[in-house]
């Protein structure tokens, strides 16, 4: 080994006699390669991953100091020129040979601190070019990695204090537009009374998916102008319900509720239920307490769900609301247009045209059905004979 062997060099000049030196500091080369395996074999993700790549490339830009000053050092004792005066000669120890090489790798030079022997100064390129190289293949990489890992959601939530209990996550499969009209349904005006009310009771939700399209995708709709009063509540992270370290990343243990969305469009609606399943059961695992809603394509997903560990997952079937829709539309008449009026369709106004019945229509669909609190002499009524009494006791009839 290198880092043990002792050698002996031969001095020349008045007094020069034989010595010797140990090049037993060229150790920490090797300690270098145990620093970048250990980093090559971190199998750490999101943030962790980042923060001990920094740890790494400190490091081992330490140790590549150490070592080039050191030899530095050596270098330029054992063989100083003896032609320089001693106004020209450099006080070679070690705080000086470290501060000479940090310069140099960084670039930086120091007028002070000059190598004067020949192998000092091919060191001294040598050194520069480990800067550079170190410079290119380490550190920029890391900072486009933290700077795209950041932007792609590998950071982390945390609730503020008085939102500790409030907060949704949603994870599993769905789309850009699909997410989109869930925001769309839960920051709706409707649902608050005022400006304040919406800045003390509106939640936070924290969209937490696999795909960084998706997260890109959503990025973008945020930032239309539909979304300036709730955008800074929407938090996007990526990640999977399977890993315990990203739902810890959500916050989900104290979460109000999470969301198990599937992608409405996927061409495979068996394995995506299977996934978002899988899913559930695994948020059950990691966080018991957090119940858990799940939507999944078909009706029949949920016959194997009926027993929970928790009891505290609801499943929703989109098959079983369409045919319960067509059953109850076959039973009452009329039915359908009465849902149809609770509900409009969201979408791009990308057509030109007069928008102005759409405007009214808008306008006129909070208008329709609003709740009042009847008195209790209605108590035991039934709901025809209220209906019927409320007509004839109003003034509009």
């Amino acid at each position: 080994m290198v880092g043990t062997a002792v050698v002996g060099l031969g001095l020349e000049g008045a007094g020069a006699g034989l010595t010797w030196f140990s090049f037993s500091f060229l150790a920490s080369v090797r300690m270098m390669r145990i620093v970048r395996v250990l980093q090559r074999s971190d199998a750490s993700s999101g943030g962790a991953k980042w923060r001990r790549h920094i740890v790494y490339s400190i490091l081992q830009v330490a140790l590549f100091v150490f070592t080039a000053a050191a030899t530095v050092m050596t270098l330029e004792i054992l063989a100083t020129p003896s032609t320089l005066g001693p106004e020209d000669s450099v006080d070679w120890n070690f705080a000086p040979a470290v501060v000479f090489v940090f310069t140099t790798v960084l670039t930086i030079g120091n007028s002070e601190l000059v190598p004067t022997t020949a192998s000092g100064r091919m060191l001294a390129i040598g050194i520069i070019g480990w800067g550079i190289t170190f410079m290119v293949r380490r550190v920029l990489p890391l900072v486009r990695d933290i700077f795209l890992e950041r932007k792609s959601g590998m950071g982390s939530y945390r609730a503020p204090q008085r939102h500790i209990g409030r907060h949704v996550v949603v994870f599993g499969t769905p789309t850009g537009p699909m997410l989109w009209d869930l925001l769309l349904e839960i920051f709706h005006p409707n649902h608050f009374e005022s400006a304040s009310e919406f800045d003390e009771f509106a939640p936070h939700v924290v969209i937490m998916l696999p795909n960084r399209q998706t997260l890109g995708h959503m990025r973008r709709l945020l930032m239309r102008q539909e979304s300036l009063f709730f955008r800074e509540r929407v938090f996007l992270l990526h990640g999977d319900a399977f890993f315990p370290q990203d739902v810890a990343r959500a916050s989900l243990s104290t979460a109000d509720r999470a969301l198990v969305l599937p992608n409405l469009g996927a061409a495979n609606v068996d394995g995506d239920d299977a996934e978002n399943i899988m899913r559930t059961f695994s948020l059950n695992d990691i966080v018991p307490p957090c119940p858990v809603t799940c939507m999944t394509h078909g009706a029949g997903g949920r016959l194997p769900l009926s027993s929970t560990s928790s009891g505290q997952n609801d499943f929703i079937s989109v098959d079983a609301f369409k045919l319960s829709m067509m059953a109850s539309a076959l039973l009452t008449p009329g039915f359908m247009t009465f849902m149809c009026n609770l509900c409009k369709t969201v979408g791009d106004m990308n057509e030109k045209g007069d928008w102005s019945w759409r405007h009214e229509y808008e306008h006129a669909l909070g208008m329709e059905i609003y709740e009042e609190s009847l008195s209790m002499a209605y108590d035991g009524v039934s709901f025809s004979a209220a209906a019927w009494d409320v007509l004839a006791r109003s003034s509009n009839c």
